[in-house]
């Protein structure tokens, strides 16, 4: 009877402190709390967890610090908690830290004995998984059919959720308007840093002249670039998958896909982090084809990699952690078996491939006299100047304080595939230590070297979402008997599987941030309105004022003929300068901006827009 008290008591902590600050959030942990207490009820006699498994002890410390850190931050915006708080005349932030570790220590006893009860569920599910994990050959091709389905996979994904999708009117994101401004400049003869300025990798801008040169006032060649970014993050996920499952998995992975394209790091599609999800992804491939194969990578794949992980410093290197956290196991597992030598020829065919991918780019901005601009806005600016940052910013207790804060805000907001990682990270753990090492290792490094700045965009946890794919593995162990298995009873699985797909795609679609804009009339947007008045007048001039590109560069396909074209998120006094000089002597035939005036002799307002 006591132990029942407990769990109840235990229960409702643990619902509280992940109770959403909603009504509906509400609502749901009052529903979530009755199931929860008719299943401990039911399996009461199961849940007598004693304490003696470490995993569950570590698994149980990590997420109730993650739940702790969400709590904190889910409920420091509450008007109510401030309240309360000044009631007891306490600090709001001291308040909620107290009800933070009251709710941790008081949910301990139910998230051990729930964490113990799945444990033996899928202890006993992976002695009775007829599969040896480590005799499959993941050398085989992936047939025809299969990279079919990844495709169509791909391509029904980016048509629905990203903005670049011809079902939307344009993807109105102002980073990925920078992007493609720049990218099609340089079709103009503009160079990247010299006459237009924009933080990114250089690769990222000559990825969007691509883009421009399939569709210049559009962002269907964005569209196209992401389809084939995504096909190529699932085929190299499966072939991951494939080394710890069987084919049949491949079913599950649009219900992983959705999942992860209607988070809110997706926010609206191109950003840097998506299109380096192949590469990433292929880094991780091969990390673990490493460990199963038990010997180092041949001279192609370690030039292969060399050259993804060149793509990844030129489009946006503070993704590079992951290569960091990458070498690390390949090396201790030299060290231990004296295999310093080959280990080295590795490191220097990797060299290599970085060497074949920047070669190009480099000679690019030493032909047009650009060379210092490159390193200075996109390695010393980003450095020092986009984190909004001072020397003190630097110290360890405030790099600290930016993970813990980036971390946190990335799982409050992408909590559906953060539950994936953890589901991953255990069954990793479960079936291969030496896996899990190498995960956990380039997961560590990965979130370290992204959440370091001051700055933290919703944006940058996307990356991340690629461990989910390993929950899974998960899923299908416990459920194996319910997941597609085309070799029984065809129609019946092939009616479970599509179900499966149509409950997670309309699920996943009603979470996406994106969809306030799907089949939306492209009239009723700002750039198009003032496209028809801009593009009225022969060969007109354009200055995005005071904010960052707004998309009208691309409606009225014009190339700026200023180098700040539009203001960044970076402290650059000479950029504020050089923009107000522009209005100051009327050097543009139209001016666009957001929330603000112009009260000189060489503009009038002649529209404006609420969007």
């Amino acid at each position: 009877m006591k132990k029942m008290i407990l769990l109840f008591v235990s229960c409702l902590s643990f619902y509280i402190i992940n109770m959403p600050a909603s009504v509906k959030g509400i609502l749901l942990t009052l529903i979530l709390i009755g199931v929860s207490l008719v299943l401990i009820y039911k399996f009461k006699d199961k849940l007598n967890y004693n304490g003696k498994n470490t995993l569950i002890n570590i698994l149980t410390m990590l997420i109730c610090v993650t739940l702790g850190i969400v709590f904190y931050y889910r409920w420091m915006p509450s008007s109510m908690v401030v309240k309360i708080s000044s009631l007891f005349q306490m600090n709001h932030s001291l308040f909620l830290m107290i009800l933070s570790c009251i709710g941790i220590l008081l949910s301990i006893f139910f998230i051990s004995n729930l964490l113990n009860l799945i444990d033996v569920a899928y202890t006993y599910r992976i002695k009775n998984y007829k599969i040896d994990y480590f005799n499959n050959d993941i050398n085989n091709k992936i047939n025809n059919y299969q990279k079919l389905f990844i495709l169509v996979i791909a391509i029904i994904t980016i048509t629905v959720f990203s903005k670049s999708s011809f079902l939307y009117p344009l993807n109105d994101w102002v980073d990925a308007n920078c992007f493609f401004t720049v990218g099609k400049s340089i079709l103009s003869g503009k160079i990247p840093y010299l006459h237009l300025m924009e933080q990114k990798g250089p690769l990222l801008y000559f990825i969007h002249t691509l883009a421009a040169i399939i569709s210049y006032d559009s962002f269907i060649g964005v569209y196209i670039i992401e389809i084939i970014a995504c096909y190529f993050f699932l085929y190299y996920s499966y072939k991951i998958l494939l080394m710890l499952t069987d084919k049949y998995i491949i079913y599950l992975l649009p219900f992983i896909t959705f999942l992860i394209y209607s988070s809110t790091s997706f926010c609206h599609g191109d950003s840097a982090e998506e299109l380096c999800m192949p590469f990433i992804t292929y880094g991780l491939y091969l990390g673990l084809k490493l460990l199963k194969d038990k010997e180092f990578l041949s001279k192609k794949d370690a030039i292969l990699l060399g050259i993804t992980s060149g793509c990844v410093l030129w489009i946006k290197y503070t993704m590079l952690g992951f290569y960091i956290g990458w070498i690390i196991i390949p090396f201790i597992l030299a060290i231990k078996n004296n295999k310093i030598i080959q280990f080295l020829k590795i490191i220097f065919n990797i060299v290599i491939g970085v060497v074949l991918i920047s070669i190009p780019i480099i000679i690019y901005f030493i032909y047009n006299n650009a060379l210092i601009e490159l390193f200075k806005v996109y390695f010393y600016n980003n450095m020092f100047l986009y984190s909004k940052s001072t020397a003190a910013n630097h110290s360890l207790i405030n790099l600290f304080i930016n993970e813990i804060h980036g971390l946190g805000s990335g799982i409050l907001k992408n909590i559906q595939f953060y539950i994936f990682i953890v589901l991953g990270f255990y069954s990793l753990w479960k079936i291969n230590k030496q896996y899990f090492a190498m995960t956990s290792v380039v997961f560590f490094f990965t979130a370290l070297f992204i959440y370091t700045g001051s700055s933290s965009y919703p944006y940058y946890t996307f990356i991340m979402s690629i461990f989910s794919i390993f929950g899974l593995i998960f899923i299908y162990i416990m459920f194996k008997q319910f997941c597609v298995n085309l070799d029984n009873k065809i129609l019946k699985n092939i009616g479970i599987y599509a179900i499966i797909c149509v409950l997670s795609f309309i699920l996943c679609l009603s979470r996406s941030s994106n969809i306030y804009l799907l089949f939306e009339d492209k009239n009723n947007m700002p750039q198009f309105k003032f496209k028809e008045i801009i593009c009225s007048e022969e060969n007109a001039t354009l200055l995005n004022y005071g904010f960052l590109d707004g998309g009208f560069y691309t409606t009225c396909e014009i190339v700026p003929n200023y180098k700040y074209f539009c203001q960044l998120n970076i402290p650059l006094e000479e950029m504020y300068e050089e923009q107000n000089r522009c209005i100051d002597e009327g050097l543009v035939d139209f001016v666009v901006t957001r929330n603000k005036e112009i009260n000189n002799s060489h503009y009038q307002l002649i529209s404006k827009a609420s969007y």
